[in-house]
């Protein structure tokens, strides 16, 4: 499977009257792009993900199975982009607190 993403994003631009650097910007999740360079790469990995993203995905009226899979892959995407964010503010709060402590002093109540 080949995989550019320029030539996408170039005949996305044209068939929306845009640039391809309005298009990447406006209207693909930076997830998506990252999603195709990896299936680029390792061409096995992509039933693995549908496999995975068509366990997660629910029926959602109006919507054509595809829009529904990519639906549940950004779903995805946002909840581990959630999970790195709180890991990384826990541990800013944990190297925080002793520099409080060292800064004020042990507090009693």
């Amino acid at each position: 499977m080949r995989y550019s993403a320029k030539e996408i994003l170039g005949v996305m631009a044209k068939q929306l009257g845009n640039t391809p650097a309005v298009c990447k910007k406006a209207y693909v999740h930076p997830a998506v792009l990252a999603l195709g360079s990896k299936l680029a790469g390792d061409a096995g990995a992509m039933n693995d993900i549908w496999q995975e993203i068509a366990g997660r995905t629910k029926s959602v009226r109006r919507l054509h199975s595809a829009e529904a899979r990519l639906l549940a892959f950004l779903h995805r995407h946002w909840l581990e982009s959630r999970r790195a964010q709180k890991a990384v503010r826990g541990a800013q709060k944990q190297k925080a607190q002793p520099f409080l402590v060292g800064l004020f002093g042990a507090v009693r109540a």
